[in-house]
Formats: C-alpha cells, sequence, structure tokens
C-alpha cells in the first residue's frame, strides 16, 4: 500500500484523463479491499470505507469532468472548423470547375492565364482541377508552341450546358 497513486495525465487528451481515473479507481478499490481485511467484518467499517471510496471517486469524476468536458467541446469544435473548411474548398473546387466548363464552352479553347482571368481567379487555383477534369475526359490540354491550351472534349462540350442552363 506504499505505492504512489497515479499522476495525473500529461496529455490533454480526454481519453488520457478518462484512462487516469480508471487506473485511480482500481487503486481506490485495492486500498478499500486492504483496509477492508484489516477491519475484520465489522459492518460499520465496512460500510464507512465504502462510502469514503464512493465520495473520493465521486469527488475525483466531478472535478476532472469540467476539464474533459471542455478538452472534448474544444476537440469537438476543431473537427466541425476542419470540416466546415473542407466543405468551403469543396465547394469552391466545384464551382471552379463549372466555370471553367462554361467558359470553355463560351470560347472553344484558352490558355490558362486567360481562362483564369476570365473566371476572376489565378492559374494556380485552376490548375488542380483542369487535371482531374482532363482524367474524367471532360477537357484536353495540349501543348502548342511551348504553352498549354485547354479544349474541351467532346463529352465536356455534352456536360458544359447541363451546368449553366445554357
Amino acid at each position: 500500500m506504499s505505492e504512489t497513486v497515479l499522476a495525473s495525465p500529461r496529455k490533454s487528451d480526454p481519453l488520457e484523463i478518462v484512462k487516469t481515473l480508471s487506473d485511480v479507481t482500481r487503486k481506490l478499490r485495492e486500498i478499500t479491499r486492504d483496509l477492508t481485511t484489516q477491519a475484520g467484518e465489522s459492518p460499520s467499517a465496512v460500510e464507512a470505507l465504502a462510502s469514503w471510496q464512493l465520495s473520493m471517486l465521486l469527488d475525483l469524476h466531478i472535478a476532472h469532468l469540467p476539464l474533459a468536458i471542455a478538452r472534448v467541446e474544444a476537440q469537438a469544435s476543431r473537427h466541425l472548423s476542419m470540416l466546415h473548411h473542407q466543405q468551403e474548398r469543396e465547394e469552391a473546387r466545384r464551382k471552379l470547375r463549372k466555370d471553367i466548363l462554361v467558359e470553355l464552352s463560351r470560347r472553344g479553347r484558352a490558355f490558362p492565364l486567360e481562362l483564369a482571368a476570365a473566371i476572376l481567379t489565378f492559374v494556380e487555383d485552376i490548375e488542380p482541377v483542369l487535371r482531374a477534369l482532363e482524367k474524367e475526359g471532360l477537357v484536353r490540354i495540349r501543348r502548342v508552341a511551348g504553352t498549354e491550351v485547354i479544349e474541351l472534349t467532346p463529352r465536356g462540350r455534352d456536360a458544359a450546358p447541363h451546368l449553366n442552363g445554357l
């Protein structure tokens, strides 16, 4: 019974707090069992120990509960924020995709810089979308005189009118 009771968790992870509380609970049970053995079969002594153990456990759980709740809420908030940003990025990518196809249906073909300027964005923003559209077979990217030219494929020409009600 001379063992040291576990220290508080070092990590801010709620699971670590729960694990520590579980370890403390287990240790309290061991202490209670040892004290019960020493107290003998006295019902009042056993009842007092049980009451003390319950009180200690409640105090421990109540003391750590607000911290655990705050940490869980913070983690949930971070995850929701990340999800929201991911959804915003996906929506922006869908909009770029639509704008590229609609603009190419108007122009026929364009250089990346022209296309980016026409949809009010940067070439760096449309490049990954163009590569994805090329993989899907909706646009063709050709090199002409050292620069890229983007044009719709027949499949892309079929898809573009449905995007903007054309």
